[in-house]
């Protein structure tokens, strides 16, 4: 596992995407390429307000030490002139737009494991590029670690952990920049870094708490969730967004829909569901989607009518954040016509819970330059869609149309939604990736195991046959069940 000074982010901040004077601050590297800092990192105070065309740079460590600094995009708040709003949270999300391989993991974030056994204090350390570290060398500051300790229950009403054991001499020293820092007990990110100068001119450490902020706002817990292991105890219609893949489902075939029935009888009704249908060359996805609506739904005891209502999907060189916002505005423009469109989901479950409101919903990708939508969108989506849960067997369910697509591309974006910690979502199992010494050993060795028969025996030999020419690396399982039962049929 890599040290976590890998995740340790250099941020900049300008007011024009061309000044050299700005904002300087440090982040932390959640997974996919997620950082959280500090608001007044991004806007500080004596700005006066949200510059019109502030522009984010970042680095991280985990990118090589020879890294330049990179745009980045804004997460959490959603609007920029949120930012300079200083009654909220000192706290900030934003995105790198590539994700180092070193560091794309999810972190642990909330509560440390001696706030939960309620240790009365807790050893902390946080690292950054403050001011006094300046390599002066490319306007490059060198990394330093602040180490100290906090008293949980001391600043709880004020979201606040107060660092304290930093000695005099060291606090004397110029620390800006060191603000937006992860705060670290062990493994667990804990808090975000916030230093001010008191009058005698000694640094005041603090730290504001991620636990809270997780629990009170949706909207930040949502946008940390796909980078973070969350540790919290939440209950009720604020829980945590549960596992991406558990409501991603493929459906198109026999066999699929024969896994997607026995797993929607499990989830339902505590779970919102997306379903991609990908195109065949024998059916047009419209056709799958009639059938799906005809025969599928009512099968599983689908008592809610109305029929799949359409909504435009983003083009895919819409970023995230404003495709997000479009498709929020299209599905409330089925819920309501009168009312803004709301950012959180709880407005939205409370409108398709309403009764003769619709719950079937369907976007085309065939619109799209391959096919396929961008992943980042699809995460967003997949983790806002998760929180739209009614309390009946009829979930709200949107069908995502994809035109006939090869299948490495679908096994591509399947994987790029999955975590390193979940491999693999139950009714996509057929796409996990296989290969000829794979398929050898399952025809050779396992199958006749299975059948308690000799490994020798003609008709594996002459399987291993038939099927061997097939394929080559990688491909995916579902290939070999088609394989299959065209060899046995003959």
């Amino acid at each position: 596992m890599p040290s976590t000074g890998y995740r340790l982010v250099e941020i900049f901040s300008a007011k024009q995407p061309d000044d050299q004077r700005g904002s300087a601050g440090t982040g932390y590297l959640l997974g996919a390429g997620l950082v959280l800092t500090a608001r007044h990192v991004l806007v500080p105070e004596e700005w006066n307000g949200t510059p019109p065309n502030l522009t984010i740079f970042a680095r991280a460590l985990a990118q090589g030490p020879g890294a330049l600094l990179e745009q980045a995009d804004l997460i959490w708040p959603n609007d920029p002139r949120d930012l300079e709003d200083r009654t909220r949270p000192d706290v900030a999300l934003i995105r790198l737009r590539s994700t180092p391989s070193d560091a794309a993991a999810k972190v642990l974030v909330g509560r440390s494991r001696q706030e939960r056994e309620d240790e009365p204090e807790i050893l902390v350390h946080a690292g950054g590029f403050p001011g006094f570290a300046d390599m002066n060398k490319n306007n490059k500051r060198d990394t330093v670690q602040l180490t100290g300790r906090v008293e949980p229950l001391s600043g709880a009403r004020g979201g606040l952990y107060e660092i304290k054991e930093l000695n005099a001499d060291k606090a004397r020293l110029d620390w800006h920049g060191i603000s937006g820092a992860g705060l670290l007990a062990e493994r667990a990110l804990i808090g975000v870094v916030i230093t001010q100068l008191r009058g005698n001119a000694l640094s005041d450490f603090r730290a504001q708490r991620l636990e809270p902020l997780l629990r009170q706002f949706e909207d930040f817990r949502i946008a940390v969730a796909p980078g973070a292991e969350l540790d919290l105890e939440i209950t009720g219609t604020n829980a945590p967004p549960p596992k991406l893949a558990e409501h991603l489902w493929l459906v198109d075939r026999e066999d699929h829909e024969a896994d997607f029935r026995d797993a929607f009888k499990q989830c339902c009704p505590k779970s919102s569901l997306i379903c991609v249908i990908p195109g065949h060359p024998d059916h047009l996805p419209e056709e799958l989607l009639s059938r799906f609506r005809q025969r599928t739904l009512p099968d599983l005891g689908w008592s809610y009518g109305g029929e799949f209502n359409y909504f435009e999907w983003p083009g895919k060189k819409t970023g995230t954040e404003v495709a997000m916002g479009r498709l929020r505005e299209r599905l409330w423009r089925f819920l309501s016509t009168k009312e803004d469109v709301p950012r959180e989901p709880a407005k939205f479950r409370e409108k398709l819970s309403t009764p003769g409101a619709p719950r079937l919903f369907y976007s085309e990708m065939a619109n799209l330059n391959n096919g396929l939508p961008a992943p980042a969108v699809l995460r967003e989506w997949l983790s806002f869609w998760a929180q739209l849960t009614t309390d009946d067997a009829c979930p709200p369910i949107h069908v995502l149309l994809a035109p006939e697509t090869p299948q490495d591309e679908m096994l591509a974006l399947v994987q790029s939604l999955l975590t390193p910690e979940l491999k693999s979502p139950g009714v996509l199992q057929d796409l996990q990736p296989c290969t000829r010494l794979h398929l050898r050993n399952w025809v050779t060795r396992s199958l006749p195991e299975q059948l308690g028969m000799g490994s020798g025996d003609r008709l594996f030999t002459s399987l291993w046959d038939a099927l061997g020419v097939r394929f080559s690396d990688p491909f995916p399982l579902k290939s070999l069940q088609t394989a299959l039962k065209e060899v046995t049929h003959v």
